[in-house]
């Protein structure tokens, strides 16, 4: 098992967000827990050793994976067409 994090930013974004769509990408969030092990669309970052995107809809989730503190980083979210 895994240990989520939000960064600042990431949270800051969420909370501009508000209402329903916010609490379904924090449920998907809180699914991360159990990475690799998920059945969510999560694909890994061209370019970056351990950079992944969840997709929630027509949002965006990029997170980090830190394999030897067991330990997964969200530092951002928005949607597909402001986020890459």
């Amino acid at each position: 098992m895994f240990n989520v994090r939000l960064s600042p930013a990431a949270e800051k974004k969420l909370k501009k967000l508000g209402g329903e769509e916010a609490g379904k990408i924090l449920h998907r969030i809180a699914e991360l827990k159990n990475f690799p092990n998920t059945h969510m669309d999560i694909k890994k970052m061209a370019g970056a050793q351990n950079a992944f995107r969840l997709r929630v809809g027509e949002m965006r989730v990029l997170f980090s994976v830190h394999g030897e503190d067991r330990e997964i980083l969200v530092y951002d979210v928005g949607k597909r067409k402001n986020i890459y």
